[in-house]
């Protein structure tokens, strides 16, 4: 049987919840900063949004990301650069909406060998070490957002010979940054407005399942998570936890050769995943179930493969519904965990066949 179709992106404005005001007034009179204003007696300066530096950073990495997948070999890397052109689109969105210049964000979402051109357009800007190729395509984008492709009837000039090695290492830099200063500097997730976070979240489950998948290991773990303020918000996820590794063991009781092993080492990622939360919401962990009934007859090989995608997809589901709560400004400590358990979820999902997310739970 086929497969189910996988999830399309979110509408934009549920990933980036509550929209600010991009335009700033000054007082009643009627009168809007515009970006390259001079500084003007009596008119108030513009306060930067929470944890901008971060964000505007976490939007150059993401650029960089959908311009060097680009030129790296394979379909997952072809995969990838769709997948950041998306997630270039929300930064910027996220961005201009909450009144961040437009000159700063097209600075930071800039990608080598293009050029911010008026009204947000691109341009091709040939370098010495670049080699023309035929653009790629991407997702959509508002007129307000560079693509990371040239204009049409225009060859895109692209860096060469970058490896898988090297764009894991790129795709890493945000987890990186996260671990050395997890929780006291105004990061990408300590100090990002609330609303923001799941999308925040869901896109560092991103960057750590093409770790996992370009490198062939997980980066590394976050250290001392510290302690869990709202152990009551894992109950969704231990419960879809269980019962999609219930699923997954049906799936390799009637699958065979490298189906079944994949499905069985997919239980065991699953249920350690489920201990680990379990510990961490103590009494509030719920009670094992007793499986969960199947969605369609599950008979032969097909069948087998078929329930695999249903129960991986289902999981990943389940974390972004639950991404809110997960993510609630009193739990701090849970924000490290999360991508990671989020990002192992994808990897699953992608092994299972089914397409990498740029926002990872956040697609419907």
């Amino acid at each position: 049987m086929p497969a189910p179709a996988e999830p399309t992106l979110a509408r934009r404005a549920v990933l980036l919840g509550v929209a600010g005001t991009a335009a700033l007034g000054a007082g009643g009179c009627g009168i809007r900063l515009e970006d390259d204003a001079p500084d003007l007696p009596l008119l108030p300066a513009r306060d930067p949004i929470p944890a901008e530096p971060a964000l505007l950073t976490l939007t150059s990495n993401t650029g960089a990301l959908a311009w060097a997948a680009r030129s790296t070999p394979g379909a997952l890397a072809a995969r990838l650069a769709v997948v950041h052109d998306e997630q270039l689109a929300v930064l910027r969105d996220a961005l201009l909406s909450r009144g961040v210049p437009a000159k700063e964000v097209d600075r930071a979402s800039a990608v080598p060998g293009l050029s911010p051109g008026p009204s947000g357009t691109s341009t091709a800007t040939p370098s010495p070490s670049s080699s023309p190729s035929t653009p790629s395509t991407s997702s959509p984008s508002t007129s307000s957002t560079p693509s990371t492709a040239a204009p049409s009837g225009t060859a895109t000039p692209r860096p060469t010979g970058v490896t898988p090695a090297q764009l894991a290492a790129l795709e890493e830099r945000p987890l990186a940054a996260l671990e050395e200063r997890p929780l006291t500097a105004p990061g990408f997730l300590s100090g990002a407005a609330a609303e923001l976070r799941p999308t925040l979240v869901a896109l560092l489950a991103q960057r750590v399942a093409a770790v996992t998948l370009l490198r062939g290991r997980p980066p590394a773990a976050p250290g001392d998570l510290g302690t869990w303020t709202r152990p009551a918000a894992l109950v969704p996820v231990v419960t879809a936890g269980r019962e999609t590794a219930y699923l997954m063991e049906v799936a390799a009781a009637q699958g065979t050769g490298a189906a079944r092993s994949r499905a069985l080492r997919a239980v065991g990622t699953v249920t350690a995943t489920v201990d680990q939360q379990v510990v961490t919401a103590g009494d509030a962990a719920p009670l094992p179930g007793l499986g969960v009934p199947l969605p369609f007859p599950v008979v032969g090989a097909s069948a087998a493969a078929r329930l695999e995608r249903y129960a991986v997809d289902r999981l990943r589901g389940a974390y972004g519904a639950s991404l809110a709560s997960l993510t609630d400004p009193d739990a701090l400590p849970g924000l490290l965990s999360v991508p990671c358990w989020l990002g192992e979820v994808e990897v699953l999902c992608r092994r299972a066949g089914l397409e990498l997310s740029a926002f990872p739970g956040l697609a419907g």
